[in-house]
Formats: structure tokens, sequence, C-alpha cells
């Protein structure tokens, strides 16, 4: 699609702006840089043709890779598209593996500049625009600044596929719920158990450690693959089981105070007696916690301690804050209806 009115041109050091009175250029297709000049404004700058991706890529997405595309060449209008999971997930490999794919210009974002959407709606080039981990530049008040962008009510004479990364899953309710604006939410969660069983066979050195490093892996809060390559390339440097390492080495750690995680409540002496399903607890508690340890829940009151056993799922503790007494009576459930539910990785006091 072209636009006779707006004009790209381009500087002798590369720098692309829109009716700048330089060098007309033709936008073709690569990988530009969204960037600032405080005296001309936004700029772009070309820095490679295409993305580098891994020669294997495990557990690659490919069917939802060939909806997006097909989703994309087939509309007339632009398309919203939104990856959300973990650091490591692959969201931000399938993201890229979309550009490729496509051939077109992608713009990447890694600012909110000043006038931003002034800018995108000048756009006059069917394009991808990557905006890699958004909830980290569009902050708070700002989430809804694309909102026009991506409606594409002033971009007639381009179809732009954006292109979302995200940690967690925040947006501008505006945002949420609207196919017109993000038409898909991929959601990426730990590496499916056939995926680790893959990776371990491909880059694990001594096979005999194969069963060892499983079992470890397996109990992880969190797996992706960038931490799956990472604890394997530990083992075949140290020749040792995980199982010997885990506990110093930095994964599934989560920041006191800002993260809460739900469990279920189990008495430490009686395992059949359940005080609370999906209890938010404050703090991230590793299968190593010390025993006397106090936790607090999510309105910070000190609420248990003496870890006494650990699952991904569930906690066997005792209560030690007396304000919670009456309150874990009254709402704690039936002994038979705990009979009845099947908590995995509970054993039996």
């Amino acid at each position: 699609m072209t636009n006779n009115h707006k004009i790209w041109t381009a500087t002798p050091n590369g720098a692309i702006f829109a009716a700048s009175p330089v060098t007309e250029v033709k936008i073709n297709p690569g990988v530009y840089q969204l960037k600032f000049d405080p005296n001309k404004g936004i700029f772009l700058e070309k820095i490679s043709t295409k993305f580098a991706v891994p020669d294997k890529i495990y557990g690659m997405d490919s069917r939802f890779i060939e909806r997006t595309i097909k989703t994309y060449q087939s509309s007339s209008k632009n398309v919203g598209v939104l990856l959300n999971g973990l650091k490591g997930s692959g969201k931000t490999v399938t993201a890229k593996l979309i550009c490729n794919k496509l051939n077109l210009p992608v713009v990447c974002i890694s600012e909110n500049y000043p006038g931003l959407p002034e800018f995108i709606h000048q756009i006059n080039f069917d394009c991808v625009i990557l905006i890699d981990e958004y909830e980290k530049i569009f902050v708070r008040d700002d989430r809804g600044v694309l909102l026009s962008c991506m409606d594409g009510a002033q971009m007639a004479d381009a179809k732009v596929l954006y292109l979302l990364t995200t940690n967690n899953l925040y947006l501008n309710e505006n945002m949420l719920n609207r196919p017109s604006r993000i038409r898909y939410i991929r959601s990426y969660e730990d590496v499916p158990r056939a995926t680790v069983i893959e990776i371990l066979s491909d880059r694990l050195n001594d096979k005999n450690l194969f069963d060892a490093s499983l079992r470890t892996i397996a109990q992880l809060r969190n797996i992706t693959v960038d931490l799956l390559i990472e604890i394997i390339d530990e083992i075949n440097l140290h020749e040792e089981e995980p199982s010997e390492f885990i506990g110093e080495f930095n994964c599934n750690r989560e920041t006191y105070g800002e993260t809460y995680r739900k469990y279920n409540i189990i008495d430490a002496d009686d395992p059949t007696k359940i005080y609370f399903i999906d209890k938010k607890i404050r703090g991230y508690i590793s299968p190593t916690t010390s025993v006397g340890v106090t936790y607090s829940d999510e309105y910070g009151y000190n609420f248990v301690n003496v870890i006494s056993r650990y699952s991904d799922t569930a906690l066997t503790v005792n209560l030690v804050n007396p304000e919670y007494v009456k309150y874990v009576t009254d709402n704690k459930i039936d002994e038979c209806d705990a009979a009845d539910n099947d908590f995995e990785g509970v054993e039996n006091a």
C-alpha cells in the first residue's frame, strides 16, 4: 500500500524520518528500531534484515504461527496478537518467527516516546509493530496510548500486525475482550514433559544422569526452555545431579512481599484436617524452606509457621496467629469433604 502524501526519507547516517527534506527511501522488509532525537523527533533505524533465531527451536508453536500469518494476510484491517508468559517461555521466539515468515518491515518499540501515536499514524506501509514486554513500556495510565493506532482509523493506507509480549497479563481494559484490537491471546506456561525429555536427550552429556535430572526438574515451580538449558549446562560442567546444586542455583526465586501463591493449608499433625483451599501466602516458599519460618497472608498478618511438608499445591503447617483461630474454625472444610480431595504431592504424615 502506498500514499503519495507521505514520504519517508533518510539522512546520510541511515536515520529514517517521515517527510524530512533529504533523500527519499523505500521501507523494505527488515527489522527497524524506533528511536528518538530531541530535535527531530521519532525516527527509524534499520538494524538487521531478519531476526536471528536458534537453529533448533524446542516446542515451536507452529500451529499458532501459521494461524496468525493466515489471519493477518486474509484481513483487510489491523490485527493484534498478545503473547503472555514467563521469561524464557518462548513467546519472543514465536514473535520473531512470525516476523521472519511474514517478510515485512518490523518496527520494534522499546520506549514510549513523546508523540508515539502520531508517528504510528504516519505509517503508510504494511508492517509488524513488535512491542516486547509491553507492560514495562506502557505502564499505568499510558497503557491505552496505542488504542487509536490499533483501531487503524487514521491508517487507512497501511495494515499493521501488532505483536505484543507480556510477562504479566495486565493491559488496558479496553484491549481485553476486544478481538478487533487484540484478536489472539496466547499464554505460554511450563515446558511440556515431552519437550523436557527432548531437550535433556539432546543436550545432556552423561545419560546416566538423565532420570535424576528429570526428577529434579519436574519439582521446579516454573520450567522454561531457557532455564532448562542453563540447568543442563550446569550439570554438564560439574558432572553432577541437579539435586546437588539446585538449592543455590538462581531459579524459581521470587521477591518476598511482592508475590503471593495459593496453597491448600493442611494441619501438620493431622493431614486430614484442611484449613483452607487456595489460601494466598505472601512470599515464595521453596522446597528447602527451614522449619520454623513464619509466613503471612495477603494482608500482612502472620499466619503460619513450621512448614513440615511441601508440594506445588499444598503446605502442612502450624497456625500461629491467635487472630486467625476463630477465622480458621469458621472457614475450615468438613473432614469428610477433605477425604474426597486429591492434592497432588501431599503425603500422609
